[in-house]
C-alpha cells in the first residue's frame, strides 16, 4: 500500500468536508501476483504494509495534518478485521467505483471479488490516532 495526503474528507466520512485526510492505495498488480503465489505471503505483506503506512503517517510532514486514514476498496473485509470502520458509499459512486474495480481485476487477470463475494466497494476508515496506536 501507499498513502497520499488529501486536502478534504470525502463523503461519507463523518468529518468536516475541509478536514485533511490520508488515502490508502493498493498496488493491484502486486496484490494479484502475491495472492497467486501464497495467501499467507499476501497476508504478511498486508500486515507489513499497514506498519509502513503507520510510519509514513507518523513521520512525513505532508501527512501530519491528516485526521483520518481511508480507502475506497473491495478489500473491505480484511480492513474491517484490521480495525477500520466500513461505510456504504452513495449508490452512484459505489457503482462507478465498482465498474473501475471490475476493469482493474480483469486487467490483472482475476475476476473474483475479494471480500466475501461483495460486488460493491465500501469506504473503510480509521481516525488518525487509532491508526497510529495500532500501526504507528
Amino acid at each position: 500500500m501507499r498513502v497520499a495526503p488529501l486536502d478534504h474528507a470525502p463523503a461519507p466520512l463523518p468529518l468536516p468536508r475541509t478536514a485533511p485526510t490520508a488515502e490508502l492505495h493498493l498496488n493491484s498488480g502486486r496484490l494479484v501476483g502475491l495472492a497467486s503465489r501464497s495467501l499467507l505471503g499476501t497476508y504478511r505483506a498486508y500486515g507489513r504494509s499497514l506498519k509502513d503506512v503507520g510510519a509514513a503517517l507518523r513521520d512525513l510532514p505532508e501527512l501530519a495534518p491528516a485526521q483520518a486514514v481511508f480507502a475506497v476498496t473491495l478489500l473491505h473485509g480484511p480492513l474491517e478485521k484490521s480495525g477500520f470502520t466500513l461505510l456504504e458509499l452513495p449508490p452512484l459512486r459505489a457503482r462507478w467505483y465498482g465498474l473501475g474495480f471490475r476493469l482493474l481485476r480483469a486487467a490483472y487477470g482475476t475476476t473474483r471479488a475479494p471480500s466475501e463475494g461483495q460486488a460493491w466497494p465500501k469506504l473503510a476508515w480509521m481516525p488518525r490516532e487509532a491508526f497510529l496506536d495500532r500501526y504507528g
